[in-house]
């Protein structure tokens, strides 16, 4: 679900977290997480949206197997600290051998570059291995909206 008032307002890093791709999707595939190390080096870039309180409900909703959770990250262009809320995988639903469908990372490469997240960052997503989906018409469905691959901006 995506919320229809969502409205960028800036990126942020996330330290001490990963992004890995463990989370059991419905579809059999691993989804985004931002998985807290002890690495005091690790982080994850990204985007912080504004969205109208009341579609949170059905945001929460379709956010299965995440948990929302306030969590406390840096602003890239003030490095303030703020509060914000995300949706961390429920420890039950992560699955270490799981990995993203080609569509689902090259949105996720998609977004990234589109709000302007570090290169570096946006390569090291690049090279996280991704399996083809053997649903082809939900492969070519979800592409249609990624830019130069059927459709998007």
């Amino acid at each position: 679900m995506v919320a229809r008032s969502a409205r960028p307002v800036g990126t942020a890093r996330f330290n001490q977290h990963e992004l890995r791709f463990h989370k059991t999707s419905t579809d059999g595939s691993g989804k985004a997480d931002a998985f807290q190390t002890r690495n005091p080096s690790a982080f994850v870039l990204g985007v912080l949206f504004d969205i109208d309180p009341k579609e949170k409900p059905a945001l929460d909703q379709s956010e299965t197997g995440y948990s929302p959770t306030n969590v406390v990250v840096i602003c890239d262009t003030t490095e303030k600290t703020t509060s914000t809320l995300t949706y961390l995988a429920d420890p039950k639903c992560i699955n270490t051998k799981l990995s993203p469908y080609s569509w689902y990372l090259a949105l996720v490469v998609s977004g990234a570059e589109e709000h302007g997240l570090d290169d570096a960052y946006v390569a090291g997503l690049r090279s996280v291995g991704a399996i083809v989906d053997r649903n082809a018409s939900r492969d070519a469905k979800r592409r249609t909206v990624l830019p130069c691959e059927g459709g998007g901006s």
